[in-house]
Order: structure tokens, then sequence, then C-alpha cells
């Protein structure tokens, strides 16, 4: 799961030039000028596909993580109580972006303990896990195909199993694909164990009352 947290970042870029730090460079991509994504693509070489699908990707995300903080306030207000599997992963639902959402909760059924999951880089989507219950694991070669022919390249590692996309996906299909990435894993047989994050630790705490 991803917990929602941004680091505090003028907008004002004419002074701040530093490409190479990662949330700067997606704060241009999020609302800089036409100047500063040129500024921005000519210190990475990027191309100018590269920047557009960047772009995409970074308004995307913010639009995604803006929704879930509206959506964490109401379930804070109105119903703050949460519910068995928020407890054993140590946070609400409403926290697991929303394309991710579906797949990390039938994940942590079939017993793999995610610890973050959702937008990552500047094209790309990523699920982690805590152990490495991966090393072994492979995806179908039909799952591969479609993947590839909806221009997705997928890697697997021992502790996360992420993608980056070569074109400009909604998020329902981002959804789509993750879901049919879900139902290639193998069931463990019983759920995860409760997650052991600081964070989720304290989110049991705060609701043992």
């Amino acid at each position: 799961m991803k917990f929602v947290t941004e680091k505090e970042i003028s907008h004002d870029f004419s002074d701040e030039r530093d490409f190479s730090n990662e949330d700067i460079v997606m704060r241009v991509l999020e609302s800089g000028t036409a100047d500063d994504l040129e500024k921005l693509r000519e210190h990475h070489g990027f191309t100018q596909e590269q920047i557009e699908l960047f772009r995409y990707y970074a308004q995307l995300r913010k639009q995604t993580l803006d929704e879930i903080r509206q959506d964490l306030d109401e379930r804070e207000r109105n119903n703050p109580t949460p519910i068995e599997d928020e407890l054993n992963m140590g946070a609400y639902m409403e926290s697991i972006e929303p394309q991710v959402q579906k797949t990390v909760l039938a994940l942590r059924k079939k017993g793999y303990n995610t610890i973050l999951s959702g937008f990552s880089g500047f094209d790309g989507q990523e699920i982690q896990f805590a152990d490495n219950k991966l090393e072994e694991f492979t995806l179908s070669e039909e799952l591969l195909a479609e993947a590839h022919s909806a221009g997705v390249q997928i890697e697997i590692k021992p502790d996360a199993i992420s993608f980056r996309c070569e074109r400009q996906l909604p998020l329902n299909e981002l959804e789509r694909l993750w879901v049919r990435i879900e139902e290639d894993f193998p069931d463990l047989g019983e759920p995860a164990l409760a997650s052991q994050l600081r964070s989720a630790e304290s989110f049991r705490k705060r609701h043992s009352s």
C-alpha cells in the first residue's frame, strides 16, 4: 500500500534547476510551464514524446492522490472504525491507490504481504512485498503478450513486481492490468500476516480501543 505523503516544494521553478531531484522533476511535470518542461527535457535528454508521457502520468498521479486525500478525510470523519482487513494491513482501504486496491487486497488474501503499491517513477506502477516470495514466480505467456500489445513492460524482482507504460493508459486500464497480473499469482494457502510496518503498527495501536 502507499501512504499519501508529499513534500512541500515551491511551484516557482525559475530558481530551482536541480532536475536531478525527483520531487522537483515531478512538480515540473505536474504543473510546469512549457519553458520549464523544455529545460527539463534538455537536461535529461528526453524526447518530446517522453516528456508528454511523463507529464500525463504525473498529472494522473496528482489527481489520484488528491482524490485519495478527500476520501480519507471523509472516511475518518464518517466511519473511522477499521474492518479486519484494514487492521491486518494497517491502513484504511482508502489509503490504497484505486488502480491497485483490488489487486493488493486479493494478493494479501493469497498470502502476499504487500508493503507499497501504486504509481512508481515517471511512467510506471509497482507493488512491493515484505519478503522474497517472487523468486521463482513467472507470468503466463498470454499475459506477457497482452501487456506487450498494450505497450507495457513488466519486471519481476524477488520482492516486487512493476511495469512501465509506453502509452497513456487511463486509470481503469491500469487497474485491469493489475487484476490480470494478480490472477497469475498462486494462492499460498493462507492470508498474509499482519503488516509489521511502523505505520501499520501505529494504525492498529490508534484503533485498538
